[in-house]
């Protein structure tokens, strides 16, 4: 049950990589690398939720993992745009998701520390 929100995460992403450069355009016209910001730093802070073991502090380990899991996603987000219509590939859209997963994985490792029973909330 706890790994529903990262599946969630990952079917955003994968739907929304999915439509065509057109369906898109003029949507986040400067706001593109912040959304993948935002999008990777919550997949991190999730995976990393779903990966905490039940009212304890997450390790620095399990963080990087989290990060590492979510930045390889980026990765091969971007190779699927490679074949979406109107779609391309890009090394700042990886770039920025790996930032944003760096931030989230970050800030929830704060966050596990503060409050160790966050990870309750997935149903851990």
């Amino acid at each position: 049950m706890r790994w529903y929100m990262p599946g969630a995460f990952a079917a955003v992403i994968f739907t929304s990589s999915s439509m065509t450069g057109s369906t898109l355009a003029g949507a986040f016209i400067n706001a593109d690398k912040l959304l993948h910001m935002g999008l990777y730093a919550g997949m991190a802070a999730v995976v990393a939720m779903a990966m905490q073991r039940p009212a304890r502090p997450l390790s620095w380990r399990m963080a990087l993992l989290a990060a590492a899991a979510a930045i390889a996603y980026g990765a091969l987000d971007e190779y699927h745009q490679a074949h979406v219509p109107g779609r391309v590939p890009s090394g700042s859209d990886i770039l920025a998701d790996t930032v944003g997963a760096l931030l989230g994985a970050g800030w929830y490792l704060l966050a596990s520390r503060k409050w160790p029973r966050i990870s309750l909330i997935l149903g851990n």
